[in-house]
């Protein structure tokens, strides 16, 4: 419930003009840079017809820009909040409002998993919990793809430093939830691919956005 209660909170509409400024600083770059990397890697490993969810969704910004041909998109997320701002987003069919520990969904139900600043929020043992339940819905051969925050990401490197003069000021404002598991270095995040089952695990640097390390498994 605590959990969930920190993401109905980010996901809430913003009130004060610093937050809204902030907030339209960040539509912009995930309907663009961050947008047009997911169109790449999504079109590259997923099939052109089949079921593909968003797995912690948020706003699905960073969605905008997938081909579709007959593919079936769906916005998966915690937060209520999070889901009404995504079906703003035309590109998706359907929205669940669920737990990624515990999808409501068959085993080998989906062809094509991503998500897009989400793994990083999650300690170890909750990134194996979780990357297993992506495993056990996706079908064989397909592909989970996954957009991995980078600690030395500019955006993260100007935003902590933002954060750590505010609290210089006095003022304890934290612009993004706790993200314990940044992404830093290949070796340790292949080893959590293949504890939860995923091969062929892949990498592909953050050329497009700056921002996110490109993680991608095939189920077996």
């Amino acid at each position: 419930m605590k959990d969930r209660e920190i993401w109905e909170r980010y996901w809430a509409e913003k009130k004060g003009l610093r937050n809204l400024i902030l907030e339209n600083i960040f539509s912009l770059y995930r309907r663009s840079l961050i947008a047009t990397q997911v169109c790449i890697y999504v079109e590259r490993y997923f099939p052109q017809k089949g079921i593909c969810l968003e797995l912690g969704s948020g706003t699905s910004e960073a969605s905008v820009k997938i081909s579709k041909r007959n593919k079936i998109l769906g916005a998966v997320d915690f937060s209520s909040h999070a889901l009404s701002r995504a079906r703003k987003i035309s590109i998706m069919d359907f929205y669940i409002q669920a737990d990624i520990f515990k999808l409501p969904l068959k085993d080998e139900s989906i062809d094509g998993i991503w998500n897009v600043g989400v793994m990083e929020h999650f300690t170890e043992d909750e990134l194996i919990q979780i990357l297993k339940e992506f495993n056990r819905v996706l079908k064989k051969d397909r592909f989970c793809v996954l957009f991995w925050p980078w600690i030395l990401a500019p955006s993260h490197v100007i935003f902590s430093s933002y954060e750590r003069i505010l609290r210089k000021m006095g003022i304890y404002k934290q612009i993004f939830p706790e993200a314990p598991s940044m992404f830093k270095q290949k070796k340790s995040v292949k080893e959590l691919m293949k504890k939860a089952g995923f091969a062929d695990v892949r990498f592909h640097p953050p050329f497009f956005d700056f921002t996110h390390w490109v993680v991608v498994g095939r189920k077996l």
